[in-house]
Parts: structure tokens; sequence; C-alpha cells
């Protein structure tokens, strides 16, 4: 698999459900994406909860160069912790149907690459809920190609048994979520997507480079296991050179957050290098 067919760009950091707390104007996002094609890029990652951000790729000139994902939130938040047990609550048929809509007419798009459930619950289960036949109509009526779920950080499971099967899985894949590792490895033929390598690019700075602002994004982050000692090229390479195997694999793709073009340039550098050594 090529460089450019295993990775997906996030735009989380673009938004202002990031770190930064706003959105990236029209013309710099716009930029930023003309460079994303020109890079041989193709997928993206989005959502509705991601500030104004589907409306603004659907004004985007070349948006049918893309493929575009994004994730439709629950109807009502819940932590992974709460006692959830009725799926229905949360994502209504109707509710869901009218999501997908949304998006599609947000993005302006046709058809969505992979839609999402962005929040998932281990008691939650597909029998009985009308929502996998609802997603088999909606890929006969080509407004979806795939249907997978988001896995929140803290999930923490190793069971299979709370995994369903999807088409694509996204779930974090870092130092810090080893259930994760796990599970990757016990489910063999199920496609993962692999996101928050980089923990949202701080790993990909160098120790004395960091800033003020990203001390105070890792003190306020969920990441806040995170030491200082932590951070820099060197661990991640070891990250990666640990996970060769698992990250080569034709069924797994990984998402790379970016919030401007000098970390889009390095992330697209640290998985070449990557690829160049296995």
């Amino acid at each position: 698999m090529k460089t450019s067919d295993k990775l997906i760009i996030g735009t989380w950091g673009l938004s202002s459900a990031g770190w930064h707390k706003k959105d990236m104007s029209k013309d710099q996002l716009y930029k930023l994406f003309d460079k994303i094609i020109d890079y041989g890029l193709r997928e993206i990652d989005t959502a509705q909860v991601y500030g104004q951000l589907e409306d603004v790729i659907g004004l985007y000139p070349k948006r049918n160069q893309l493929l575009i994902n994004t994730k439709i939130p629950s109807l009502s938040r819940f932590s992974v912790t709460d006692q959830v047990t009725n799926i229905d609550e949360y994502y209504p048929i109707n509710y869901l149907e009218k999501a997908v809509d949304k998006s599609l007419n947000s993005l302006k798009v046709n058809i969505i690459n992979t839609l999402y459930l962005h929040n998932w619950h281990k008691s939650f289960n597909f029998e009985g809920s009308g929502i996998l036949e609802l997603i088999e109509k909606l890929k006969r009526e080509g407004k979806l190609l795939k249907f997978g779920i988001s896995l929140p950080d803290n999930y923490n499971t190793s069971s299979t048994k709370d995994f369903p099967v999807v088409d694509e899985l996204m779930v974090p894949y870092n130092h810090m979520n080893s259930w994760a590792k796990e599970i990757v490895v016990k489910l063999p033929t199920q496609p993962f997507i692999l996101r928050s390598i980089f923990l949202q690019g701080l790993l990909l700075k160098n120790i004395n480079d960091l800033a003020i602002d990203d001390m105070r994004l890792i003190r306020n982050s969920d990441y806040k296991l995170i030491e200082r000692k932590n951070i820099g090229n060197k661990f991640l390479r070891n990250f990666l050179e640990e996970n060769i195997e698992v990250l080569s694999n034709k069924r797994i793709k990984i998402l790379i957050g970016v919030s401007n073009n000098h970390q889009l340039q390095n992330n697209l550098d640290q998985i070449r290098s990557f690829n160049e050594r296995k």
C-alpha cells in the first residue's frame, strides 16, 4: 500500500473543537487542503462537532477530489463509566438518518466515504436497533461507502466481545492506550484506523522546542500522564519501530491530525522516514 493510500488527514486541530479553540480561517484551510492534494493525499476526517468545519469544507472548490469521512455524535453525551444500555436512546434511527443528510448537505457531496458513530459504549449492541439495516439502506442509496465506530481514549478493554464488526474501527494507538494495541492484534481481519499516534503532533517536537502553549495544552488535555522527558522525535521513532509490523499491515490506516502546513510536513516526513526503514 502506498503511503498516500495509508494516510488520512484529521481536521480536529483545524476547528474550534481543537486545543486552540478557534476555527482556522477559510483561506488558510483551503491552502492547507491544496497542499494535502499536492502531496498526493485524498482522504480526510472531520465531524459534525468540529465547529463549522463541515460547512467550510463544503465550500472548498476541490472538495470532490477528496474522500471525506465524518462522524455523528450521540444524541446526548455520556462517558464510558456511565451506566448506559440502550443504543436507541443515543442513536435513534430517525436522528441518525437526518444526521447523515445534514452532513451530506453541509459537505455538499453526494457520498460520505466513511461514516462513524462518534460515541460508543461497551454495552451498546446493534441487535434489534435497526441501525445496521439503516446503514445498508444508505449504502444502497449511494449516500455512504463504509461504516465505522470511533472509540475514545479511555475505552480501555481488550475483550473482543466489546467490539462490533464494522467496516472500520477507529482507535487511539499510542503508548498510553495499550488496550488498543492488544485489540488490533486480537482482531486480525478487522480494518482499523489508528489515530493519536503523534499525540496531536506533540511527539513531533523536540523537547527544547516546546512552547509555553504546548505545555499548557498538555496540562489541560487528557494526556496528563505525559512527562516532558517523554516528548520528542527519539521517543516517537522508538514507538514506530516497536510497532512496525502492525503499522505496516495492509488492513491498517493511519490518521494524522494537522493544525498547520508545518505540522503536516513534519507528520509526513516522519511517516515517509518510517516507511523507508521498514
